[in-house]
Parts: C-alpha cells; sequence; structure tokens
C-alpha cells in the first residue's frame, strides 16, 4: 500500500515538472519571437531608414537626360525621308528619333518598340503604316542585330550592341542603309535629289474597296497595339505621303483598324489642300520618297498637329538638352553647304 501512494506520487510530480517545463518552453518561445518580431521590425525601420536619404535624392535627381526621347517614330523609309526630327526640335523643342529601315516589316516594327520601352519612355509613338503592306517577311535572326542599329544613341544598353562593330556598318553602307549618317540625324535620311513624278495628278482615288491585311501583319499590329496600351503611351497611326506606294484601299483598311483599336489615324495622303506635296519638286525617286523639301512640310504639319492633339514637353530651354542646339547647329549648316 506504501508503495503504490509512492508511485502516485512521484506520477505526480513528473507531472507537475512536464507541466512546469512545457509552460516554460512556451513563455520562453513567446519572448523568442517577441525579440525577433521586435529585431526585425528594428532592422526594417532601420533599413528604411538608411535608403530615405537614397530615396530622397531619386526623387530629387533631375530625371531628365539629354538622351531622353519624346516622340518614338518607327517605320519604313517612307517614314525616315518624311520626317525630320531635328526641325521637329526647332519649330517645337520635341526631343524625337525615326527608327526605320527600307523594307521595315510589323515584326521588327514590333521588336524595335518592345525593346526601346526597356530604356524609354517616349510620350508617344507614331507608327507609319505602310509597311504593313508593303514589308518583307522578317527574319528572326536577323531582326535583333537591325533593331539595334536602328535605335542607337536611344537604346545604348540594348544587348546585342555589345556584339556589334564598326564592320556590321559596314555592310549597310549604301544609299538608304547608311546607319551612322542617318544615327547623326536622329534617323532622318537627309536627301535634296529631286525626281519628278511624271503626273502630278490625284492618286487617291475614291473605293470601297479594302486592302487585305496579312494574318501574320494583323498579329503583330495588335502586339504594337497592346503593348503602347500596357505602357499607356499614346499611339499615332500615320501615313505619309507616298504617291506610288499608297492607295484609297490601304487607306480604308487602316481606318478599320483604326476604328475598332480606337487609335487615331492621320492619313497625310488625304490632306494635300493643308500640306500642298508637290511631286515635281518634294520627291527624290518619282513618287515614291519625299526628298527634304517634302519632309520639311510633313514635319511641320506633324508638328502642328502633335502640339495640337498631344502634351509634348518644350525642352529647347532645358540646359540638359542643350546638346540637342548643339547638333540642330550642325546640322543647319550641313544643309547650307
Amino acid at each position: 500500500m506504501r508503495q503504490l501512494r509512492l508511485k502516485k506520487t512521484v506520477k505526480q510530480s513528473l507531472q507537475r515538472f512536464l507541466i512546469l517545463v512545457i509552460t516554460m518552453c512556451v513563455i520562453l518561445t513567446v519572448v523568442y519571437v517577441s525579440l525577433i518580431y521586435i529585431h526585425d521590425k528594428n532592422t526594417i525601420e532601420d533599413i528604411q531608414l538608411a535608403e530615405q536619404p537614397v530615396i530622397n535624392q531619386l526623387q530629387e535627381k533631375q530625371s531628365l537626360s539629354q538622351d531622353d526621347i519624346s516622340i518614338l517614330a518607327v517605320g519604313n523609309s517612307d517614314l525616315y525621308s518624311a520626317f525630320n526630327p531635328f526641325q521637329l526640335w526647332n519649330e517645337k523643342g520635341y526631343t524625337s528619333f525615326v527608327s526605320g529601315e527600307p523594307s521595315h516589316d510589323v515584326f521588327r516594327s514590333y521588336i524595335t518598340i518592345k525593346e526601346t520601352l526597356k530604356f524609354q519612355k517616349p510620350k508617344l509613338i507614331i507608327y507609319e503604316v505602310d509597311e504593313i503592306f508593303n514589308g518583307k517577311r522578317y527574319d528572326e535572326k536577323n531582326t535583333l542585330i537591325h533593331v539595334a542599329m536602328n535605335t542607337y544613341p536611344i537604346a545604348k544598353k540594348f544587348e546585342p550592341w555589345k556584339n556589334l562593330d564598326s564592320s556590321d556598318f559596314k555592310k549597310y553602307d549604301n544609299y538608304d542603309y547608311n546607319y551612322v549618317a542617318r544615327v547623326t540625324y536622329k534617323g532622318y535620311l537627309y536627301k535634296t535629289k529631286t525626281v519628278s513624278r511624271q503626273t502630278n495628278g490625284p492618286y487617291m482615288k475614291k473605293t470601297e474597296k479594302i486592302a487585305n491585311i496579312k494574318k501574320t501583319e494583323l498579329k503583330y499590329l495588335e502586339e504594337i497595339i497592346h503593348l503602347t496600351k500596357t505602357n499607356q503611351i499614346p499611339l499615332l497611326f500615320v501615313a505619309v505621303p507616298s504617291a506610288k506606294s499608297w492607295t484609297s484601299e490601304k487607306h480604308n483598311a487602316i481606318q478599320q483598324v483604326s476604328g475598332q483599336y480606337d487609335i487615331p489615324f492621320l492619313d497625310l495622303n488625304i490632306v494635300n489642300d493643308e500640306l500642298s506635296i508637290n511631286w515635281q519638286t518634294d520627291s527624290r525617286d518619282g513618287g515614291t520618297h519625299l526628298n527634304y523639301k517634302g519632309a520639311t512640310k510633313v514635319t511641320k504639319y506633324l508638328g502642328d498637329y502633335i502640339s495640337e492633339n498631344y502634351k509634348i514637353p518644350d525642352y529647347r530651354n532645358e540646359k540638359i538638352m542643350e546638346q540637342w542646339n548643339v547638333d540642330y547647329k550642325k546640322f543647319v549648316k550641313m544643309t547650307k553647304e
């Protein structure tokens, strides 16, 4: 009997000891967790406190760079023959760049815009729509190299630039592919040569017909639209004057897409009363591309249209953009020689 009472007492003591141990563990755990929380909270606050001066500096830092552009224009040779960023700078103070090449296609335009947006945040993207119908089939292997050439200097950090050297540029050193010359003028191709169109009559004949947009071209056009909407950048469709390549059927097709996706469409082939393109004096090749005289008219019209419809900053008095004034003076000097 005595042994039973002893066993019971020992059992109760063990139970009380275990309860005490468990209680102490719970208390220690709570204290430990609390200390961790306080430490982490203080650590987070310390980090935030340490970061704040840096954050303040970033917020106060002049975010504008001399390489920043407000307007990115993408398209084929029609565009870079008609749009002169230096003239736009002088007349409106807009920083812009033309990225394009002969027989450019929609796929390359999509890649150009996509890659450029990694380094730039333009306030307007102009897309010249003639390439939708006339562009050659895209070549994925060469696309990135061409994009790299066409986006310098606005995307200097673009990866393919690391693999390019002067020999790459010499491969394309001809009339239109002269990247070095065009980059000097922000992508514009300066040509004063005049070859008159055989007739100065109308070429935009009214019709209900609609030109066909192939599935691949439509797919990447929709990708461009989606990309600009996602990045909240206004997109403007533009058709520059081209008496040989543009038609009313093409106009109707783009007008249809424009209405479907709510994208403004400016067809400069149907505003000749205001634009006054003279195909006897304003073309460098008989009506396909504009020369410097024609480009001057188009750029003036585009600049006025943009200033009336978009909020683009005038940077002419910004010290950080002084290089634009220097480069513009060089351009003027070159055109007078």
